[in-house]
């Protein structure tokens, strides 16, 4: 008999022996749960733990600092800073009267003709971004005045931005309907007939 034959069948009988026997089973001892299941049963002890916690009242919030008194606006004083700035640029001191000019809108933010005085000089020391902000402040606290719009227009052109300065012109015309314009040597515009620059 071929011994790989002979190997093979009693591979098979020992195996339909050990079927007929039925080995006892091993007594099966309590499998652990999965770990789903452990976590699920183990929640409610944890929200118990977490709900008998005493619960932490909030941080106390700081007060809001007291508010800064600020000075309230003194016209005289920024009349006499003005005419300050005023001879300052007369002797060539323009730097001085810059801070002349800051000084009088801290004295009175809400003066036209401060923010207007300076916007203009601004504007020819073309720093035109901030004469912008003071011309257009200028005009916003004296709308009715046409010479206001006419230097807010001249910071545009200068800036060149068009739609802007025509907007600015609009409003100087219907703030004054018979206003005449014309365009100076430097392309800006000022009253007809005037000397002056527009907004003196």
């Amino acid at each position: 008999m071929n011994p790989v034959r002979f190997v093979l069948l009693f591979a098979a009988a020992f195996a339909v022996a050990l079927w007929w026997m039925r080995l006892p089973e091993a007594p099966i001892s309590a499998a652990p749960k999965p770990a789903a299941a452990r976590s699920v049963e183990a929640r409610p002890a944890r929200s118990a733990a977490r709900d008998a916690a005493p619960v932490q009242p909030p941080p106390p919030q700081a007060a809001p600092a007291p508010a800064v008194p600020t000075a309230p606006p003194d016209p005289a004083l920024a009349s006499e800073l003005r005419a300050q700035a005023d001879a300052l640029l007369k002797e060539g001191k323009v730097l001085d009267a810059i801070d002349a000019f800051e000084a009088a809108l801290k004295a009175d933010p809400s003066s036209a003709r401060n923010h207007g005085d300076y916007g203009r000089l601004l504007r020819d020391l073309t720093a035109i971004d901030k004469a912008l902000y003071h011309l257009r402040r200028a005009a916003d606290l004296d709308p009715g005045n046409a010479d206001r719009w006419i230097d807010l227009a001249n910071a545009y052109y200068l800036k060149q931005d068009p739609g802007e300065a025509w907007k600015a012109e609009k409003r100087a015309r219907e703030a004054e309907p018979d206003l005449k314009l014309r365009r100076n040597r430097r392309g800006l515009q000022e009253r007809a007939g005037d000397t002056a620059p527009a907004g003196q």
